[in-house]
């Protein structure tokens, strides 16, 4: 009697060994595929971060791209914009026209384009500026059989007073193209060509 006892107890020990080996087995098993399926997820992850990286970096050269045209067709457009605008005499250089020309009371002599109305009115930006100074002024237009001047020409005179306004007009920012030399010999002769291109 105590023999069968003895034997059923080791058989239920031995059945509990038996289990708890199995449940051992398969809670390792259940903590490798948990920890497969993590590291699988993981890299699944790590994948997908990469990805959203050089999706963004992608997009930011793109922005890059985009801006850069953006600012490439602005200064397109303004450059055709004050390549078409019409020159005009700012208070400044009206200031400094009228400034070099303050100790002489000598005629002055503005010439414009025939044909060109930006010429034209360019000029007459000069004249309305020395005469509300008080000073003589002619103005006239000049055909050209060949290719009109291009740009401000100012000429030549003896006491000084065409160097003095051609270093007044380009201090005060007006480009003056070139010099040349008057049709009589103390003539100042303001020569408003056409516009030159920028482009």
């Amino acid at each position: 009697m105590w023999f069968e006892s003895a034997d059923a107890a080791a058989s239920v020990n031995a059945i509990a060994n038996v289990a708890l080996i199995i449940f051992a087995l398969l809670a390792a098993g259940a903590t490798f595929v948990a920890y497969l399926s993590g590291s699988a997820m993981k890299r699944q992850s790590d994948i997908e971060i990469a990805q959203a990286r050089s999706d963004a970096e992608h997009a930011r050269a793109e922005a890059s791209r985009a801006n850069e045209h953006a600012a490439e067709l602005t200064r397109e457009t303004e450059l055709l914009r004050a390549n078409a605008a019409w020159r005009r005499l700012t208070e400044r250089q009206a200031h400094a026209l009228v400034t070099a020309l303050a100790d002489t009371d000598a005629p002055i002599f503005v010439v414009d384009v025939l044909g060109d109305p930006e010429s034209a009115t360019f000029a007459d930006e000069f004249t309305a500026a020395l005469r509300a100074a008080g000073f003589s002024v002619q103005q006239q237009d000049r055909g050209y059989a060949g290719r009109p001047p291009m740009g401000i020409f100012i000429s030549r005179t003896p006491d000084g007073r065409g160097d003095r306004v051609a270093s007044s007009l380009e201090s005060a920012g007006l480009k003056i193209t070139g010099r040349h030399d008057p049709e009589q010999h103390s003539q100042l002769i303001i020569l408003v060509g056409v516009k030159p291109r920028l482009f």
